[in-house]
């Protein structure tokens, strides 16, 4: 029949003038949004005899050293920090010149950080959070951030234009 023929032949028409969605150019940095945070923090154990890639809630000994590497979807300003059972702050990175989160770029695999901690003999856990903002942070507002926060685990958010991840070590002390 004939109307069969005229409606396949408008069909085929109509597909070859629809605008058809443009998928962005995979070689550009900004062509896929991910999901999820714009940062992530890996802890890397020293422990003297060898290193590891530390687990969430991953038993630590006083003397151990503790090295990070972050992921960034953006770049942006980092700043890390650690809060003992104490509810004692301490800086993490940067450790030299000014105490402010340091500007650091997108990147797509994890970054090694060059400071690290040492645990020390206070008993409980240690969380570990970097802070990854819009505008440098001093680490006078995270360290106050942190006390006002107590003993609230997880952390809530810290500080208003920061995305932040955090990680918990466990002591394990004799």
């Amino acid at each position: 029949p004939m109307w069969l023929v005229v409606a396949v032949l408008a069909a085929a028409a109509a597909w070859l003038f629809v605008p058809t969605a443009q998928l962005p150019d995979p070689a550009r940095p900004d062509a896929f949004r991910s999901k999820g945070p714009g940062i992530d923090l890996r802890l890397h154990v020293h422990d003297g005899e060898g290193s590891r890639l530390a687990e969430p809630g991953e038993a630590v000994h006083a003397g151990d050293r503790v090295g990070f590497s972050v992921q960034t979807r953006d770049a942006g300003h980092l700043i890390i920090a650690g809060i003992d059972a104490a509810n004692a702050p301490y800086l993490c990175f940067p450790q030299l010149g000014p105490p402010e989160a340091r500007p650091v770029d997108a990147s797509r695999d994890f970054v090694a950080i060059e400071d690290a901690v040492q645990i020390d003999a206070t008993p409980g856990s240690e969380h570990i959070v970097a802070l990854l903002c819009d505008e440098p942070v001093a680490w006078a507002t995270v360290e106050h951030a942190l006390r006002e926060a107590g003993g609230a685990r997880p952390l809530p958010s810290l500080i208003d234009g920061c995305e932040q991840v955090e990680r918990r070590l466990d002591k394990d002390l004799p």
